[in-house]
């Protein structure tokens, strides 16, 4: 059966937003909901759009090939670097990084989950990365409070009795839980030892993150509760070695304190665990004996540091590769190169702003990005000379500018004007989430500007598959 247009789906539901709420008051109610909830962020719920992005079958068929090429793609970059050191010398890693990415590991995957941040044309059907996020990979919680809220509107309730839809929701959170537990019984296996009947379960953030969503967390481990476990959420220069060598953590940030860490999910950055590497050595070393199965390694740093898309078009790298794969990195991954690199056209990229973006190699949040297009030709000349003479704590990189895809929106950001709020259209950044290789999903962060990531205006949107 062919599946009906993307453009259609969200016509038909801004047609019932105006027929079954043309005085606004359902978005009143949808933003109490999002209140209640626990997806809150820099001290207000997040923002949301009233309408939801809606997309066909044929979409996520497509997502899921472009997600599983690209963890295949991943997955093959972080074993060469693991087993070849010619290969390792390809990147610029701090030698803790490096020591930290070797450290024995039981977990059977070497990229259990991520979440693959790209513009998605749903015309053509391909994508253009962006970055790719190995741990920390939040969002989950803002696209479930999102759609819950949602969910309750005449227009939502309507557009659902006329259709048949689902969302990524259980997949997110238990399905997680469940591939997470599968893949702690096989790191025990490897090991060589019985999995617990009621194992501990260590949740490892860093606080200094920005806003790390402890609702969020509170989340999976409740799920985590609900399959007999014991879990909690610390951070990690909280953790300490009993009298009997055993890994615990006495304060958690969430739940009860930890006697005997059994298995720790790494939900933290290396970028912050290196700005405070001397507090959190007792979590450093047990993870560096391997004798705790960290699902989560540090080598997922390899996909998180976005070197990795300089070095996508290295001879060494493609040689990895199938000619399909290579063909998807020329398609999905824009062209990249250290700032610093003496092969670099300067001139070229100080002479057209609008084609290019300034980033860290390793950072979060859109921290330290420069967009060209929002610079006059004096202020991206400085930036460039800034960034390439001054890189801070990573060395830049200079990459081709995506353009933007844009989708309709309500935005709701909690104030009178939502009642009335017109239709936009907000360029839309599509995570893709991505659970032992398998397609688990989508976090929509979508904007009025170029950096589509601005907290300031940024707003979420759940995904709906439409029949």
């Amino acid at each position: 059966m062919q599946s009906v247009d993307n453009q259609a789906l969200t016509s038909q539901y801004l047609a019932l937003v105006e027929q079954t709420d043309p005085a606004g008051d359902g978005r009143g109610l949808a933003w109490e909901s999002m209140e209640r909830g626990s997806a809150w962020a820099l001290g207000h719920p997040a923002y949301f759009s009233y309408v939801p992005r809606l997309l066909n079958r044929t979409s996520r068929d497509q997502l899921a090939a472009i997600a599983e090429t690209a963890h295949g793609i991943l997955e093959k970059v972080i074993r060469a670097y693991l087993d070849d050191p010619a290969f390792r010398a390809l990147f610029r890693f701090d030698p803790r990084v490096h020591e930290l990415i070797m450290a024995p590991n039981a977990c059977p995957d070497i990229l259990p989950y991520g979440r693959f941040d790209c513009f998605f044309n749903e015309t053509t059907g391909q994508a253009r990365f962006v970055e790719f996020n190995a741990d920390c990979s939040s969002g989950m919680n803002k696209t479930r409070e999102s759609l819950l809220a949602d969910a309750a509107s005449a227009p939502a309730k309507a557009f659902c009795e006329a259709r048949a839809t689902e969302s990524d929701i259980d997949e997110l959170f238990g399905g997680w839980v469940r591939d997470f537990l599968d893949l702690y019984a096989g790191a025990c296996e490897n090991l060589g030892r019985a999995r617990p009947e009621h194992p501990t379960i260590a949740i490892a953030v860093c606080l200094d993150a920005d806003d790390v969503p402890l609702g969020e967390l509170a989340e999976y481990a409740r799920l985590f509760a609900q399959a007999g476990c014991e879990c909690s959420v610390c951070d990690v220069r909280d953790f300490a070695f009993d009298e009997n060598g055993r890994l615990s953590c006495e304060n958690p940030l969430r739940g009860e304190p930890l006697r005997a860490v059994d298995v720790v999910w790494r939900f933290c950055i290396v970028v912050d665990l290196l700005a405070h590497w001397d507090e959190c050595q007792p979590f450093l070393d047990a993870m560096r004996t391997g004798d705790i199965p960290l699902i989560g390694g540090f080598a997922t740093q390899l996909v998180h540091d976005k070197q990795l898309f300089a070095l996508l078009r290295e001879p060494a790298v493609q040689a990895l590769l199938t000619p399909d794969e290579r063909a998807f990195v020329e398609v999905s991954v824009p062209f990249t190169a250290f700032l610093d690199s003496p092969n670099l056209d300067l001139a070229a990229v100080k002479a057209d702003p609008a084609r290019w973006v300034i980033k860290p190699t390793d950072w979060y949040d859109s921290i330290g990005v420069y967009v060209g297009a929002e610079c006059s030709p004096e202020e991206w000349a400085d930036v460039v000379d800034r960034c390439r003479e001054q890189p801070g704590p990573s060395p830049y990189l200079v990459q081709e500018f995506c353009a933007i895809e844009t989708t309709p929106v309500v935005p709701l950001y909690g104030t009178a004007a939502d009642a009335t709020a017109p239709v936009q259209e907000y360029g839309c950044l599509t995570g893709i989430y991505v659970h032992r290789g398998r397609f688990a999903g989508l976090y929509n962060r979508l904007g009025p500007n170029a950096l589509v990531t601005d907290d300031a205006v940024c707003i979420v949107s759940p995904t709906l598959w439409c029949d």
